[in-house]
């Protein structure tokens, strides 16, 4: 991991992404990218050209001053190697997740970072730039609540469909995981009806001695006929300090059920999602 993107709208849910990736960069000895969009205000017909070209230099001046502060704050930490880590910033007139994409395109991250706020209701959240993000951006998004309490990541859990095709998807964690010498815990969950735990222990065993080489990784199996409710509880067992889930490119109404459940552990605010894209 070596680049991480940053997006700021200065809001406290960015303050928090902001930590989180200084204490991922630390671990990693990756540089920070910090981006932003802002808007003009909206000029009078009445308004003499130099007189907004004025206003507009002291919205420019006022954003570039906080990006400045946010990159001397990043500056002034250290990599666990003894590195000062590495930041520089990015503005832009622009809608945020035109300039999240287009940064994103020019930097190639391994990591987007970015806060977010509780949405009351699905319409308020399908319209908001977390969701717009989630569906134009294919990088890791890794999404923190301006509730979460910051720590290091020590308990991984990542949610599959299917064994062995999902956990293919656990290969991209080694990195973090292994950075944070943290456990990753595979969260399957079955219907009451529909469980075979030792085929799916075996096939899990068969796939982590073929393709992943990391010790510290487990498959669990959650009984429900919920897959929100098996996962919440799994979690609340094992206090998990990152969820993972992965977002499908697939036909609108599984598409739908996907986000509902992205929606509905966003809304939770006190749990950090790494959200990873299949095509």
């Amino acid at each position: 991991m070596k680049t991480i993107l940053l997006p700021t709208d200065f809001s406290k849910a960015s303050e928090k992404a902001m930590e989180y990736a200084i204490l991922i960069a630390q671990r990693n000895n990756a540089r920070i990218v910090v981006a932003h969009a802002y808007l003009l205000p909206v000029f009078s017909s009445i308004l003499a050209p130099s007189v907004m070209d004025c206003m507009i230099e002291e919205v420019v001046q006022k954003t570039d001053s906080k990006l400045i502060s946010i990159c001397k704050k990043i500056s002034s930490h250290f990599s666990d190697s003894g590195k000062q880590l590495e930041c520089e910033y990015v503005s832009a007139y622009s809608v945020p997740e035109t300039e999240i994409k287009n940064v994103a395109h020019l930097k190639k991250p391994d990591l987007i970072i970015m806060g977010t706020n509780s949405r009351d209701n699905l319409q308020a959240f399908l319209r908001s730039t977390t969701s717009r993000i989630i569906d134009t951006v294919s990088f890791p998004l890794l999404i923190v609540h301006e509730n979460t309490i910051v720590a290091p990541i020590e308990k991984i859990h990542m949610a599959i469909e299917n064994i062995t095709k999902d956990a293919v998807e656990a290969s991209q964690l080694i990195n973090l995981a292994s950075s944070f010498k943290a456990s990753i815990t595979l969260l399957h969950v079955k219907p009451n009806n529909k469980v075979n735990e030792s085929k799916g222990n075996f096939l899990f065993a068969d796939f982590i001695k073929n393709f992943i080489d990391y010790s510290s990784i487990k498959l669990k199996t959650c009984i429900s006929n919920n897959v929100e409710e098996g996962l919440k509880t799994s979690l609340s067992e094992d206090s998990s300090d990152l969820l993972v889930l992965i977002k499908y490119s697939r036909k609108w109404l599984d598409e739908l059920f996907h986000k509902s459940i992205i929606r509905a552990f966003i809304k939770k605010g006190d749990l950090p999602i790494l959200i990873l894209h299949r095509t």
